[in-house]
């Protein structure tokens, strides 16, 4: 099975865009809570990893979410409102790990990594809704 492993850099959610802005770059992506936010307690220890998602245009899809056009998009929102945290996209960190396969091979990437999420903290990422493997 695969170990489970994040980034080593990341970013505000707005940079991650400025970089990603007309590049065209797929692969994966972690959303996560800055490191002055409690983490979020899973069944089996606890984590800054909101979501886990991967996209071949990395871009897009990252903007989709602030935009709350995905689903994602609109529960992070929600959820910002709920909590009276506020605009999330202004605190979210992002880290992406660029990977040059096919779409196919991106989500069988993506799907290693969750599985590997949930043997480690119990449960898959907060807003990674119910992950059925």
């Amino acid at each position: 099975m695969t170990k489970y492993w994040e980034p080593r850099r990341w970013f505000p959610f707005r940079e991650a865009l400025e970089r990603l802005f007309g590049r065209g770059y797929g692969g994966l992506y972690w959303i996560r809570l800055p490191d002055y936010m409690k983490a979020i307690e899973y069944p089996r220890g606890s984590s800054s990893i909101v979501y886990i998602g991967q996209s071949a245009n990395l871009y897009r899809r990252l903007n989709e979410h602030r935009q709350k056009r995905t689903r994602t998009g609109e529960e992070i929102a929600k959820w910002a409102r709920e909590t009276g945290i506020g605009n999330p996209w202004r605190f979210l960190e992002v880290g992406v790990e660029i990977l040059l396969v096919s779409s196919e091979e991106l989500r069988q990437e993506e799907e290693r990594l969750l599985k590997a999420f949930v043997a480690k903290f119990g449960s898959a990422p907060k807003f990674n809704g119910v992950v059925t493997f």
